[in-house]
């Protein structure tokens, strides 16, 4: 028969309080773990996750996170800069560089990554693909893990110093390695977009949708290639699955107006215009389009009536001036035909001009200026997305070039943008 044994008070006080302390000490070591190691885990797990995806700003903020819980850890930096780099922000990726290679010094780690090669892509990105070209080729021909970042890096500064034949190459090759890479489909479409091969612009951008289906500017781009490759059905295909995402998106509504016409829906593609022109009543675009439809109904006056407003818009856009002027001699207003063909001479100047101006970009590819310059012809011209990809390159150039932001929050304006209008109007206060 076992015996109930009973110790005394202060014993078993000593009992409870020992038992208090472990509890104690497990909960507390359970919130360190949790605190020092499963949360920083998580964290850079997310990150990583986030990176395959391209999204670099949750990436960031991951990181950023696990730095706060481990502000030593070289990897951590290491990763970071990376990040920051690829999100364009430089100043970031340099200073979280720098630390990684402090803390490097003080404890090597052979897992944190190639800082060598990471400095090498900073200076790409700072305009220095000339001086770091021959030893980013020599590590691409070593076939490393690391290549797909390079190609990542050099085809984009080759896009924007238009050696389109030269990212072309480099992006065939990522996409070797690489088929079902969303971003450099839609760069290789972009590529051949700009080099008059919209067969396969179209084929790449498709593959790029297939893969990630809610990417609406691509879809657009697709729709408007159709449009010009007379496929009108194709693109309305594309164009219904995109307004039903963005029924207000006066670009794609544009687009599904000029399908329309293409199909001889005419009265359709009336309504449609003219339902985009109550709302934007200064899209030139849509202008030129609804011109097209009353020259084609017999309605020549209302149409030199539209162009003639689209032309004080756009002085020196050389189709609207071109129709205007057609229109203006079958109406027999022959001093009006004179101004217009004055002002279509002007427009054919600034085209010549730009050629010039692209050929001083590929001798001064970081001059702000000539980029500024080239834009606005283009937007002058009617020649919308050439003119903002001008633009926008002018300010990877140098992004505090005021008349560029004046240029872009203009366009923004007119286009109802207000949100991108906003921004660079905020740059210039």
């Amino acid at each position: 028969m076992s015996r109930i044994v009973f110790y005394p008070r202060r014993h078993l006080a000593s009992a409870v309080l020992v038992l208090a302390l472990g509890v104690i000490a497990l909960i507390g070591g359970g919130w360190y773990a949790r605190a020092h190691y499963w949360l920083p885990k998580k964290h850079i797990e997310s990150a990583e996750i986030a990176l395959d995806h391209r999204n670099f700003d949750e990436a960031r903020r991951e990181l950023e996170l696990y730095l706060e819980a481990r502000p030593n850890d070289p990897r951590g930096h290491f990763l970071l800069a990376q990040t920051a780099r690829r999100a364009g922000d430089l100043n970031a990726a340099e200073e979280h560089l720098t630390r990684c290679e402090h803390l490097q010094n003080e404890k090597p780690d052979a897992d944190v990554g190639d800082t060598k090669l990471e400095w090498a892509l900073l200076e790409v990105q700072r305009g220095k693909l000339l001086e770091m070209d021959s030893y980013l080729r020599r590590r691409l021909r070593k076939e490393g893990p690391e290549s797909v970042l390079i190609l990542e890096t050099m085809s984009w500064e080759l896009m924007r110093r238009n050696r389109l034949q030269e990212a072309l190459a480099l992006l065939n090759h990522w996409l070797e390695k690489r088929p079902d890479e969303y971003e450099a489909l839609v760069r290789r479409g972009w590529v051949a977009d700009h080099l008059f091969d919209f067969d396969q612009a179209i084929k790449d951008y498709r593959q790029a949708l297939d893969l990630q289906p809610d990417h609406d500017s691509v879809r657009l781009r697709v729709a408007e290639l159709f449009v010009e490759r007379n496929r009108a059905s194709d693109a309305i295909e594309e164009l219904e699955r995109l307004r039903q995402r963005k029924p207000d998106d006066r670009e794609a509504t544009l687009c599904f107006g000029r399908a329309l016409r293409l199909l001889n829906r005419t009265e359709e593609a009336k309504q449609v215009l003219d339902r985009l022109l109550e709302t934007h009543g200064n899209f030139v675009a849509a202008m030129g389009v609804r011109a097209q439809l009353s020259i084609e109904g017999g309605r020549t006056e209302e149409a030199a009536a539209l162009l003639q407003k689209a032309a004080t818009l756009e002085p020196l856009n050389r189709q609207i001036n071109y129709t205007l002027l057609q229109c203006q001699k079958q109406l027999g207003k022959n001093q009006d035909a004179k101004e217009t063909q004055a002002r279509l001479a002007q427009a054919d100047e600034q085209l010549k001009k730009m050629a010039e101006i692209v050929r001083k970009v590929m001798e001064q590819p970081y001059d702000p200026a000539l980029r500024y310059e080239a834009g606005m012809i283009f937007l002058q011209n009617g020649m919308t997305r050439e003119g903002l990809h001008w633009l926008s390159t002018a300010l990877d150039a140098y992004p505090a070039h005021r008349p560029t932001h004046e240029a872009l929050a203009q366009y923004y304006e007119k286009a109802g943008q207000e949100d991108l209008a906003a921004y660079h109007r905020q740059f210039l206060r």
